[in-house]
């Protein structure tokens, strides 16, 4: 150790001699370190040395879309709004070219919102529709049993293989 050799006087030269010089007025005894457990050398180097844990991912908020279809004497429209995280709506409506139910209507307001929340590129999506037939079909409430519904069921299962979790809320009408 070369500050011992300072302390305890022996031959040195150059910048040792130069410390030795310093050091001299100090009553200082030089006392080698002894060995150093495995354990509280971890503890240490685990106390100063920052965690570097590797931060969440933020959880994508949903957006939400909001579909209605409507059926009078006069011809069928479907409208979707589809809200943003932090509120702003984006409005998209169609009206349909062909005679159709009201339950028919209301899959296509949902297949429109669907579609273009994926031409968007949203991942998140929480759908709320008025129609508790619609909703209860597509989360699995109640089964669809007549053909046309099941496909239409099956045209929403195809587009919810786009999106993460999608789920659905009915809202009741009023």
């Amino acid at each position: 150790y070369p500050l011992g050799e300072i302390l305890r006087g022996k031959e040195v030269t150059g910048w040792l001699s130069k410390w030795a010089a310093e050091l001299s007025p100090f009553d200082l005894h030089f006392v080698a370190r002894i060995a150093v457990k495995s354990q509280v050398l971890a503890d240490f180097v685990a106390e100063w040395i920052p965690a570097f844990a590797p931060e969440p991912e933020p959880v994508e908020q949903p957006w939400v879309m909001y579909s209605d279809g409507l059926w009078s004497h006069k011809g069928v429209g479907v409208a979707a709004v589809l809200t943003s995280p932090n509120g702003v709506p984006i409005r998209y409506a169609a009206r349909l070219q062909f005679d159709t139910t009201n339950n028919v209507a209301e899959y296509e307001a949902i297949l429109l919102g669907l579609r273009k929340a994926k031409a968007l590129g949203i991942r998140r999506l929480l759908i709320r529709t008025d129609s508790k037939l619609v909703a209860s079909h597509v989360d699995k409430s109640f089964e669809a049993k007549e053909e046309g519904m099941k496909r239409y069921l099956d045209a929403v299962r195809s587009m919810e293989k786009c999106f993460i979790g999608p789920t659905v809320e009915h809202l009741p009408r009023g």
